[in-house]
């Protein structure tokens, strides 16, 4: 895995990411970060009998993902990371969904040259283009104003509702909130930890 993101680090590098293992991340603007991030399938552990049929042994996938620091402020009580990881992104996207990247991932195995020529590809011709279009704030509310596909926001409104409240827009904040907590089918105990916890740290009315 590492000789495979290392041969193409230097067109990730180009584009602006800087390269922590098997992860990249890129500020496009103060506070927005885009990861790109290689992720390995299960491996055995030690001592445990290898399995070639659970399909993921050996393989590994390419995600990637869009950061915004007032939703990581205005949800959690932790300090920011000094570097991001795609489960951390609100924006969360597999190769496969925007490009001709294989579903069930690639395999080490295969034939070095062409894996990386085939990660090359998906990443100059899909992902990094899919990156490029949402580079500010204001692209990835567009985006997710035209249709909510284009930009998959984990937390949808209550994440949109973040960035406009950052922006000082507090009334369409609190109605974004209110269209959040009025989903049909919304989990209550998140409904809860919205009313109970978040909206009295952000001052906003439910």
């Amino acid at each position: 895995m590492a000789d495979v993101v290392r041969a193409v680090h230097p067109l990730l590098k180009e584009r602006g990411f800087r390269k922590r293992r098997n992860s990249f991340n890129r500020e496009t603007e103060p506070g927005l970060v885009h990861v790109v991030a290689f992720q390995m399938g299960r491996y055995e552990l030690y001592g445990e009998q290898h399995d070639p049929f659970t399909g993921e042994y050996g393989r590994f996938w390419l995600s990637f993902g869009i950061w915004l620091a007032e939703i990581h402020r205005g949800l959690n009580h932790w300090s920011v990371p000094a570097f991001l990881t795609e489960p951390e992104c609100e924006l969360r996207q597999d190769a496969y969904r925007v490009g001709p990247a294989p579903k069930e991932g690639w395999y080490l195995g295969d034939d070095r040259e062409s894996l990386v020529d085939q990660l090359r590809t998906v990443l100059t011709e899909s992902v990094l283009p899919y990156l490029d279009r949402l580079a500010t704030r204001d692209e990835l509310l567009a985006a997710w104003e035209r249709d909510r596909r284009a930009a998959p926001l984990t937390r949808g409104r209550l994440a949109v509702a973040l960035i406009h409240l950052e922006r000082g827009d507090r009334a369409r904040a609190e109605r974004l909130v209110r269209e959040h907590l009025e989903r049909t089918g919304i989990h209550p105990a998140h409904a809860a930890w919205v009313r109970d916890v978040v909206l009295p740290r952000l001052g906003l009315q439910p």
